[in-house]
């Protein structure tokens, strides 16, 4: 029997106050995929949808799909073309057909795009217990169910990361959808990041 624990406490003047949830069930996965790491470049226009790296971009190409980080807000997007000498002209989709998550910004806002990494996953979002998450840098984690329909997108911060538990305080937002894959991708633009990922089930689908 698999376990998931969530530990909450605080100690002052010699007090200790916590609180705790645990949840056991049948079975576990674990799955730690390698997010390439992002390029930093303003995004050109926020119509045409495009992003100029400021640096050699040896990596995405055509039809890839990226997450395009900013400080305000994240967003997702199929690659339209890549062009520029050094492959750092990078179009997204056109009007934004494959666009998921915030509005791009305006004119010449720092983003980072970096291109996916895709789990395969089989698992009933209904009888999910418990989800954590771990890596060292921002990034994205979307479920996805059938042919990559989009369940929720979440973001994951260094200081404040996702996690979800059952008996917690929110709610399991992924009831009512088989999961089939996870997308991640990472706003680090110095190196590749693991992405681990524990999901703990009562029973598989």
């Amino acid at each position: 029997m698999a376990t998931a624990n969530l530990g909450l406490g605080i100690t002052a003047a010699g007090v200790t106050a916590s609180l705790g949830i645990s949840q056991s069930g049948e079975g576990e996965i674990k799955q730690q995929p390698t997010a390439p790491m992002g390029y930093a470049g303003p995004i050109s226009t926020d119509t045409d949808r495009v992003i100029t790296t400021t640096s050699v971009n040896p990596l995405i190409v055509a039809l890839d799909y990226v997450t395009i980080f900013w400080a305000a807000g994240m967003a997702r997007d199929k690659v339209q073309s890549v062009t520029g000498a050094d492959l750092n002209v990078i179009k997204l989709s056109s009007g934004g057909a494959e666009a998921e998550g915030d509005a791009l910004p305006a004119d010449v806002t720092a983003c980072i795009i970096a291109k996916e990494a895709v789990v395969d996953v089989t698992v009933d979002g209904d009888v999910i217990l418990a989800i954590a998450t771990a890596t060292d840098a921002r990034g994205s984690l979307s479920f996805r169910s059938g042919a990559d329909v989009l369940i929720v997108t979440q973001e994951y911060l260094v200081l404040a990361p996702y996690y979800w538990i059952d008996g917690g305080d929110v709610a399991n937002e992924l009831t009512g959808n088989p999961v089939t894959s996870i997308r991640v991708a990472t706003a680090d633009i110095t190196q590749d990041q693991i992405i681990s990922i524990g999901i703990l089930y009562d029973s598989v689908v």
